[in-house]
């Protein structure tokens, strides 16, 4: 009984199919065989181990690499056919087949050499590729970076600006108030100048008086001394007493009048100097005051600059308590108790016996 196997081999891409047929028989079919050969009949075996070997030959020229196919062909294919028995062919084929086993380990080591080459040169191109993106995306992220300095740059160019017009707005109404103010320090010094004559020239009318009263006194005492030297010579005794007590009358009324006109000076004097101490007091209340509304003012900007919203500059007397907390007045007070003047003043009006502090 013939079998029929076929055996499949892998070297580098190629198939190579060997087709070998096993002789399972019993004794009977091999002497059946032995008498066939004798009588000069063709054994099936032989024919199909011929064209099997020629198979296994056309498919390892067409698929064995070109380095072991002549060896195949000249050495292990002509013995095959050269030698027909079946035990000498299957030692051949086992003794090839251990060949080809032998070269195709030969090339599976070639072949995995040459695959950790490549992997190694794809690995390098690998890493040459991923420093590349790694740059790419450190200058995108400078870019980025350089981006949004810029953005922060402008919007503090923005802000610089918008406080450059909301201080040069302020500056335009504090010097439109200093005009103001100006204005009002030069009518004060007129009204004190025009009052400063006024009393000067009060001054000068009363001297003048007191001399003419002083004058017209005498004048008139000499005129009664001699209209009384006159009546003395003419006269009783009586009428001498009369007129004695007449100008004694006279010169005490004289007198209470140069009295009178005496106080009357003295009260124009005080007046007038009540008059000028009320105009530097009242400089001295008006630079008091603008200094307490500086103060105010560069508390309410320290405010407005921190976010917390204010009333709008000049309008300090407008604000509510919510408003004007009571760490914002102890900055205030500070500013002022800062102030020698303030402290000056505050010296005065507590302590009025000990006079003006220098």
């Amino acid at each position: 009984m013939l079998t029929r196997t076929t055996d499949t081999y892998t070297a580098d891409n190629t198939q190579i199919t060997m087709e070998t047929c096993n002789h399972s028989s019993s004794s009977q079919n091999i002497s059946q065989f032995a008498h066939l050969n004798a009588a000069g009949y063709e054994h099936p075996q032989q024919t199909f181990e011929s064209t099997s070997i020629d198979e296994a030959a056309n498919m390892a020229d067409k698929e064995a690499p070109d380095h072991f196919q002549n060896a195949i062909r000249k050495t292990t294919l002509l013995d095959i056919q050269q030698k027909r028995g079946l035990p000498e062919a299957m030692s051949l084929l086992s003794t090839v087949t251990k060949d080809i086993e032998r070269r195709v380990n030969i090339l599976l080591s070639q072949h995995e050499d040459d695959f950790f080459s490549a992997f190694r040169s794809h690995a390098l191109n690998v890493q040459r590729h991923i420093e590349k993106l790694q740059e790419c995306a450190n200058a995108q992220k400078n870019l980025m970076t350089r981006d949004l300095k810029i953005k922060t740059l402008q919007q503090e160019l923005q802000w610089f600006v918008e406080e450059s017009v909301r201080l040069d707005q302020i500056c335009k109404r504090l010097k439109g108030d200093l005009i103001g103010w100006q204005a009002r320090t030069a009518a004060l010094r007129e009204d004190r100048d025009f009052l400063e004559k006024e009393l000067k020239e009060t001054r000068r009318k009363l001297r003048r008086a007191e001399l003419n009263d002083h004058n017209m006194s005498a004048k008139r005492m000499q005129n009664q001394g001699e209209e009384l030297s006159t009546c003395l010579r003419s006269e009783h005794s009586k009428t001498l007493h009369d007129t004695v007590d007449s100008l004694k009358r006279q010169i005490a009324n004289l007198t209470a009048t140069i009295h009178r006109l005496q106080n009357d000076a003295r009260r124009n004097s005080r007046r007038g100097s009540s008059l000028v101490e009320a105009s530097k007091a009242l400089g001295r209340r008006q630079h008091l005051e603008r200094f307490l509304v500086e103060c105010i003012n560069d508390v309410k900007k320290e405010r407005k600059l921190k976010g917390i919203p204010t009333a709008s500059l000049g309008e300090f007397e407008h604000l509510s308590v919510e408003e004007f907390l009571a760490f914002d007045r102890r900055k205030v007070l500070n500013a002022l108790l800062s102030n020698d003047n303030v402290l000056r003043k505050l010296y005065c009006l507590i302590f009025p016996h000990k006079g003006t502090v220098e």
